[in-house]
């Protein structure tokens, strides 16, 4: 289960990168530590 969330981090870290160009992927980080403590 563990390893599924620290996936679904990565991802979230790679989406904000990507999609959004980095602009919001600190945004997107701290958005997963919320969510994935």
């Amino acid at each position: 289960m563990t390893g599924l969330l620290l996936q679904l981090k990565a991802w979230l870290h790679w989406l904000g990168q990507v999609l959004l160009d980095g602009m919001l992927a600190d945004v997107f980080d701290r958005l997963a530590d919320l969510l994935f403590p």
